[in-house]
């Protein structure tokens, strides 16, 4: 029996190894001020990731070249759910909006905004009180008109202030993207080494079910 049991404990662990949280990644390589900042290159990363709770936690964060100097002080994304302030866990004064335009990226249902004096490197919040979403229903494309710089409507904008370029000129962009950084989570099969615990687990049953008899 004692070898039935540590079979049993560990085939959990490896069910529970390869049990893991969806999570995405999306770059923000789009700018309205593509003299200062061009198009394709990595600005900002979007990661959406399923929390606790059935929450869906969203961390976003500078790239080189914005690191020196520059805080986030507003942040868009599109979905398809119906979520309110309620549904919304976010910084210290930071209010959240809907159908808001993007300057040059469309319009976007959900829109986070800090006062100037809230602004931050690295932004984290949560969608809380929701059941059943997937980190994909929070990736959509915006509406209306398509920024020029980008061609195309995209799922995620960010704003950026107190940016320090060359000229001094540009202090402040809006940067928007939908280049998936992370391969999409998928299904993740039971490896081999589950199987074949699981057929010994069932043979050595068998034959302590004989011995009993």
């Amino acid at each position: 029996m004692k070898m039935i049991t540590k079979l049993i404990a560990s085939i959990g662990l490896i069910f529970a190894l390869n049990a893991q949280a969806a999570s995405v990644s999306y770059y923000l390589d789009n700018s309205n001020v593509t003299t200062q900042f061009p198009n394709g290159n990595n600005y900002l990363e979007v990661t959406i990731a399923d929390g606790a709770s059935g929450n869906i936690d969203f961390t976003v964060k500078m790239l080189l070249p914005l690191l020196s100097g520059g805080v986030i002080d507003s942040f868009g994304f599109n979905t398809t759910k119906a979520i309110f302030n309620s549904n919304i866990s976010a910084p210290t004064s930071w209010t959240y909006a809907t159908n808001k335009n993007q300057d040059g990226f469309g319009k976007f249902t959900s829109t986070l905004s800090a006062t100037q004096n809230s602004a931050t490197g690295l932004l984290a919040f949560s969608i809380i009180g929701i059941t059943g979403d997937t980190v994909y229903d929070y990736v959509h494309p915006s509406t209306g008109a398509a920024g020029s710089s980008a061609g195309v409507n995209l799922d995620f904008a960010a704003h950026v202030i107190r940016l320090s370029t060359e000229d001094s000129q540009v202090t402040s962009s809006w940067f928007a993207g939908s280049t998936n950084a992370s391969l999409p989570p998928s299904a993740v099969p039971v490896p081999a080494a589950a199987w074949l615990l699981g057929s010994g687990l069932i043979g050595l049953i068998g034959v302590s079910r004989r011995k009993a008899s």
